[in-house]
């Protein structure tokens, strides 16, 4: 009795520093959740088609370039879901020209600039842990200049206008901390087209401008609370 009191004791304390060694256990840290409002900042490049029905002569060419902004948003998660609502605003360096003649010989030169690019969009994911991975979609909204320009009238004269369309696409945002994360995203938006009246000292004409077919890329930061 005495030899298996002995052992039982020395089990129990045996137990206690081997509890004692391992330490106190903590349980793994909380998923952070995707609920919350952010603004944030992004730049990015764009690419897309230009076409123009003219009273003289059609012509098509692209534009591209940089473009740079702000964004703000928020999101709300229910189980691993996550539905938000964003809103985004860039001044681009998107352009493109081309030559296209009229009248005979007469040439002239068509140059298109988005001067800035805004899109108000709704976005669905999925969280894994500090990951979301989503598709977005919803109204581009951008200020197009247009100037149309000859040889004898290199100045050329601009003409602007808001063109309206869609945009959708997809994207991934990674939680650095609680309050940082970063994100890339691609859009494709259609633009639509809008009207472009000229007047002397070039031949009055009206030129109906389309740019669609534009592909965004977009790396960015926010800041959450």
């Amino acid at each position: 009795m005495k030899a298996f009191s002995s052992v039982a004791i020395a089990l129990a304390m045996g137990g206690t520093a081997t509890a004692a060694d391992l330490g106190t256990f903590e349980p793994p840290p909380a998923v952070a959740s995707w609920t919350g409002c952010y603004v944030g900042v992004h730049v990015g490049g764009g690419k897309g088609d230009k076409t123009s029905a003219a009273p003289f002569s059609d012509y098509s060419g692209d534009v591209s370039g940089p473009l740079g902004g702000a964004q703000a948003g928020c999101d709300y998660q229910f189980d691993t879901f996550v539905i938000g609502l964003v809103g985004d605003i860039s001044g681009t360096g998107i352009d493109g020209a081309e030559d296209f003649t009229i009248a005979g010989p007469l040439l002239t030169t068509s140059t298109t600039e988005l001067d800035w690019l805004a899109t108000i969009r709704g976005r669905v994911g999925v969280g894994f842990d500090n990951m979301l991975v989503y598709a977005t979609g919803g109204l581009a909204i951008a200020d197009v200049t247009v100037n149309l320009s000859t040889g004898a009238f290199p100045e050329g004269q601009d003409q602007s206008n808001t063109h309206l369309g869609w945009t959708v696409g997809g994207g991934a945002e990674f939680r650095i901390t609680e309050s940082i994360s970063m994100f890339g995203e691609y859009l494709y938006a259609d633009l639509g087209d809008e009207d472009y009246s000229y007047s002397a000292p070039l031949a009055p004409q009206t030129h109906n401008v389309t740019i669609d077919n534009l592909h965004i890329f977009k790396v960015g930061a926010n800041y959450r609370f």
